[in-house]
């Protein structure tokens, strides 16, 4: 049986290490815990490691820390930088910072930007409200004076002879000149008309349309198309004369043939009358006899035409 090389020491009897001397106190014995145990020693110098800096006196290591317990006598000392559980870290737990202060500069341009959007919503909303009062606004250019569909028996329209209500618009038979009511539309000077204008039947060479500034029976402006594209703007003078401002012109903006339907328009401002169909200029005139008058809607000889859509602003 092979020999304990540390037998002759004993069990577990080691000797001492070379070069510490005897045992460090404290470590040897066991304390006894149901006595009062004396003041933890101070330790030992290390020895032949001198005052090396940072590991003797180190400011922070020595003494304890802020918010640490008091070392329990035969526990290993702390480990630095770990709290006992349940105290706060070193230093608590810091001064909680005060909410930021949102800059005066920043809260004016979000109201300004607040007060331009409203402003862009309510324009919106009075352009389309307006819009709905003027059936789109491709024909006004002014306040309305008076506007009717024509397919509703529009009360105050001559409703016989060549000028009849019909559910599909207002019907003229012949060469006549039906005028809106004049209790309702007046007698205006600047004004401009528009009206939707289908051709039923029409001869050859016939023209319908716009009446305006009519001061007396048998005196009137008329602005008048062609079912084969063609325009012409005349004087009509009581006892049956005319005269001719504008000779018939041809445009391709006019819709043509015997069915075409036409949106025609014309304004009236001072001695100036400007010319529209489906919304493209057709040409000016001028002309200062008549400066006042009602206004109304005509028929061409052996043909028949419908209106809608007939309204009134001021120019």
């Amino acid at each position: 049986m092979p020999q304990d090389p540390y037998g002759q020491y004993g069990q577990q009897n080691y000797p001492q290490q070379p070069g510490y001397g005897q045992q460090t106190p404290g470590y040897g014995q066991q304390p006894n815990y149901g006595q009062q145990q004396p003041q933890q020693p101070a330790y030992p110098q290390q020895p032949d490691y001198g005052q090396t800096p940072g590991y003797g006196q180190t400011p922070g290591y020595g003494q304890p820390q802020p918010g640490y317990a008091p070392q329990t006598p035969g526990y290993p000392p702390q480990q630095p930088g770990y709290p006992q559980p349940g105290y706060p870290p070193p230093g608590g737990y810091g001064v909680p910072q005060p909410p930021q202060r949102r800059s005066p500069l920043g809260i004016i341009l979000g109201v300004i930007g607040g007060v331009i959007v409203l402003c862009i919503i309510a324009g919106i909303a009075l352009y389309a409200y307006g819009s709905h009062l003027t059936g789109g606004g491709s024909t006004t250019t002014g306040s309305v004076i008076y506007k009717d569909s024509m397919t509703d028996s529009p009360a105050g329209w001559t409703n016989s002879g060549s000028c009849t209500e019909q559910s599909d618009g207002y019907h003229i038979t012949g060469a006549e000149v039906c005028y809106a009511p004049k209790d309702q539309t007046g007698t205006p000077s600047d004004v401009t008309v528009s009206v939707t204008v289908r051709a039923v039947t029409v001869a050859s060479g016939g023209s319908y349309g716009i009446a305006v500034r009519r001061p007396s029976p048998g005196n009137f402006y008329a602005f008048e198309i062609t079912a084969d594209g063609q325009w012409v703007f005349y004087k009509a003078v009581s006892g049956g004369n005319s005269t001719i401002i504008q000779d018939f012109t041809s445009n391709s903006a006019i819709h043509t043939g015997q069915t075409a339907t036409n949106v025609l328009k014309i304004t009236a401002k001072g001695s100036t009358f400007t010319f529209y169909a489906n919304g493209t200029q057709l040409g000016q005139a001028s002309d200062s006899s008549y400066t006042s008058g009602q206004v109304g809607v005509d028929g061409a000889d052996n043909s028949e035409v419908v209106y809608t859509n007939f309204e009134v602003d001021k120019a």
